[in-house]
């Protein structure tokens, strides 16, 4: 197995995974669309196709189908840099128009060659004819290679267009992926020229094809590199917040477990029994993350008004612990505050949200201590 078909095989492991928990993407679903293809439509696979249905289908007709379906891919894979850069669904509509146009472009050439000259001009795999003599031949691998320069050059402009604006850790990828797609082009043009050098009677060095090949490989092999580099860092963001929030929800346990004690009533979906499942389910780490962010601030809510008979003034200084314990000492006795207006405890220094939680955090360790 080819190193490119390696790539194709791991980014599709991950975008199904992908496409697995957001089925309603569209763009997912063409990058999905776009591997499958790539990976049915290898030669190697098509030969062993060929082999495998014993040639119910002459070879012509299999190439016309695997030409077709490496366009759709390329297709596909325009879709998906198109959607993610926040193209137009009309976009997708018109090139969905010119792929149609293309593929009954290619029937109409294959099929206007006579049939004794087909099987050589058309066989399965990537290699082009030695020779072209009839113009459906050319016409057929010119408008392929027409079509493979105009969608490759088209992605990777989205591509780059999508990269501008997003993480740098994103935005690495996807220039990498726009360098695959650009080596691609090259190849799209250096296959257009040699039939036309081949279809006007001379000949190419027989370096070209052997460069040609090379480059193909090493195109597929830099776009999938980018677009697994995404996936790869995108696994790891997820991994170190998860981390992050796994870490900060075993720091808010001593507030949130005396917050618990005095409001039971508190705990959202507090008629379900989750008990220790619920702790295993690594899935729902941030599920339990933001419930406990919320219960301890409807908590402090609740508690704020006998912290401030317990001498917490507002504004001036954090919450003790003596105060906090005091506090919950008045609630437990059934005393009635003072004053049934809130006051705000562990007010944080910034305005988002990470810092609201931190302010959380350092009164639970000061509870802890």
């Amino acid at each position: 197995m080819s190193l490119a078909k390696e790539f194709v095989i791991a980014a599709l492991v991950w975008f199904s995974f992908r496409l697995a928990r957001s089925p309603r993407d569209p763009a997912i679903w063409a990058l999905v669309g776009c591997l499958v293809l790539r990976l049915l439509t290898a030669p190697s696979s098509m030969v062993a196709l060929h082999e495998f249905t014993g040639g119910a289908l002459d070879v012509a007709t299999f190439r016309l189908v695997q030409t077709i379906a490496l366009d759709a891919s390329l297709f596909c894979l325009l879709v998906f840099f198109l959607l993610s850069a926040g193209g137009s669904r009309r976009r997708v509509t018109l090139d969905a128009g010119l792929l149609t146009l293309v593929c009954a472009a290619l029937a109409v050439a294959m099929f206007v060659v006579p049939a004794a000259s087909r099987e050589q001009a058309f066989g399965v795999g990537a290699a082009l004819p030695s020779v072209v003599t009839e113009p459906g031949v050319a016409f057929f691998y010119l408008v392929d290679a027409a079509y493979s320069t105009y969608a490759t050059v088209q992605a990777a402009s989205w591509a780059l267009r999508d990269a501008a604006g997003n993480p740098l850790r994103v935005r690495w990828g996807l220039r990498i992926a726009a360098c695959g797609l650009i080596v691609l082009a090259v190849t799209s043009v250096a296959r257009f020229g040699t039939i036309l050098v081949r279809w006007s009677g001379g000949d190419v060095p027989s370096a070209v094809p052997v460069v040609t090949a090379v480059l193909v490989h090493l195109g597929i092999i830099l776009f999938m590199a980018g677009i697994t580099l995404v996936g790869v860092l995108a696994v790891v963001a997820a991994a170190r917040l998860w981390l992050r929030h796994r870490r900060r929800y075993e720091d808010l346990r001593p507030l949130w477990g005396q917050l618990h004690d005095v409001f039971p009533g508190d705990a959202l979906y507090a008629g379900q029994r989750h008990g220790w499942l619920e702790e295993l389910a690594f899935w729902r780490m941030h599920r339990r993350y933001w419930r406990r962010v919320v219960e301890i601030r409807d908590g402090l809510v609740r508690l704020s008004p006998y912290l401030a008979d317990s001498g917490f003034v507002e504004g001036r200084e954090r919450v003790s612990p003596e105060v906090f314990r005091e506090a919950l000492a008045r609630l437990r006795a059934g005393e009635r505050p003072t004053s049934r207006t809130a006051v705000a405890v562990a007010r944080p220094e910034g305005l988002d949200i990470e810092a609201d939680v931190g302010a959380l955090v350092t009164l639970s360790k000061t509870l802890r201590a």
